[in-house]
């Protein structure tokens, strides 16, 4: 599409190019992506509320902000294109519509109840215990094993995703194009 109102969007998300595939798949991508944030943007929200609850609320109001900006970033690039999203949102059934927004509130709510908690009370709702102290062990001249087999199994732990993206481009590689991927030579 060559008069896209985002044209560097586009090109920086390979929208037109032969990353998407045919337009099944391309379909299948972007309602996976759609599905990706959607999930990620309740995680964090989760996550947020979990912090709040635990006695750290800035950083969980912090995150529930951060975790607002895909949301930013659908109404953006639809409005771009001309499309209405909450036109397109009203036409959903009312469970489409209400369950969303009663888990999103339920997450919030728990969120402000900890801040506010904190803030009255100077406690947690869930105490948590100090880690740092556990820190300050394993940097010390005799507790330097433990840091060490943490660094060790968390390198481990980040080069699963790394080792397996490698690997299935490998194997995607080698298979044998489709047909139907191969242009004609006219």
């Amino acid at each position: 599409m060559t008069n896209s109102p985002t044209p560097r969007i586009d090109r920086m998300m390979g929208y037109y190019s032969a990353t998407m595939g045919h337009e099944r798949e391309a379909r299948i991508l972007l309602q996976a992506t759609s599905f990706g944030a959607v999930v990620s943007v309740y995680t964090a929200t989760a996550v947020a509320a979990a912090l709040a609850l635990t006695g750290s609320g800035a950083w969980g109001a912090v995150l529930l902000v951060l975790s607002s900006i895909p949301s930013f970033a659908i109404y953006f690039y639809a409005e771009r294109h001309g499309v209405q999203v909450d036109k397109l949102l009203s036409k959903g059934t009312l469970g489409q519509l209400v369950w969303p927004h009663v888990i999103m509130g339920v997450m919030v709510a728990a969120l402000l109840f900890g801040i506010v908690f904190h803030l009255t009370t100077g406690q947690p709702v869930i105490p948590v215990p100090d880690i740092t102290q556990g820190l300050a062990d394993n940097f010390s001249r005799d507790g330097t094993t433990p840091l060490s087999r943490g660094l060790f199994s968390g390198g481990a732990v980040a080069l699963i995703p790394i080792v397996w993206a490698i690997v299935s481009v490998r194997r995607t590689k080698t298979q044998n194009p489709d047909p139907a991927d191969i242009p004609d030579e006219d």
